[in-house]
C-alpha cells in the first residue's frame, strides 16, 4: 500500500526470495570490457511476487525486448544455462479501489535457459537463446511455454509456443 506513494505512474512492485542459489565454475574479468561467464547456474525454489497498482497512471514509454537488454549490457556475459526448478510464481493487478487484487499463480514453475550471451554479436552462427518453462497455471493446469530469440538480431524478433491442458472456463 506504501509503495503506490512513491511512484508517478505503473510500474511492478517485486519481491524476490531465492533459498538455493549455484553458479557452478564462474568467471569474472573485471579488467578492460567487464565479462561474467558460467556454464551453469542452479536456482532452487524461488519465490517471486509480482504486483502491478492499475489505477495508477499508465507508464507509455517504449519498452525494450529482453534481447536488446542483454545486448546493450555494459559488461559481455556468456552462461551456457540457467535452471529453475520447484519455484513459486504469483503476479497480482489492483484494478480498482477498493476491492482485492486479481491475481495468478504459477506452481511447480520450472524453467531452463540456455545460450544467454552477448560476446561476439556479428558472428554468423549466433546461437538463439532458448527459455523453455513448465509449470501448474493456477495449481491446477498443466502449461508448457517455449520462448526463442537471437540476442544480436536488432529487430528483436522472437517466437513464442506453448500449450495448456485443463485450464478451467471459470474462476478460480
Amino acid at each position: 500500500e506504501k509503495y503506490i506513494e512513491h511512484i508517478s505512474y505503473e510500474k511492478d512492485w517485486m519481491d524476490l526470495k531465492i533459498e538455493e542459489l549455484i553458479i557452478n565454475e564462474y568467471n569474472l574479468d573485471l579488467g578492460g570490457r567487464k565479462r561474467f561467464s558460467s556454464p551453469l547456474i542452479k536456482i532452487q525454489k524461488l519465490n517471486f511476487d509480482i504486483f502491478r497498482d492499475k489505477t495508477v497512471k499508465d507508464d507509455v514509454r517504449e519498452k525494450d525486448m529482453y534481447s536488446k537488454m542483454v545486448r546493450d549490457l555494459d559488461f559481455g556475459i556468456h552462461i551456457d544455462s540457467i535452471h529453475i526448478a520447484s519455484s513459486y510464481l504469483r503476479y497480482g493487478e489492483q484494478l480498482q479501489k477498493p476491492g482485492p487484487p486479481a491475481t495468478i499463480f504459477f506452481e511447480d514453475f520450472n524453467v531452463g535457459v540456455s545460450n544467454v550471451t552477448n560476446l561476439d554479436l556479428e558472428r554468423e552462427d549466433f546461437p538463439y537463446t532458448n527459455v523453455e518453462i513448465k509449470t501448474q497455471f493456477m495449481g491446477k493446469s498443466a502449461l508448457n511455454f517455449n520462448w526463442s530469440f537471437k540476442v544480436n538480431d536488432t529487430l528483436d524478433r522472437f517466437t513464442v509456443k506453448g500449450s495448456g491442458y485443463g485450464i478451467s472456463d471459470t474462476s478460480v
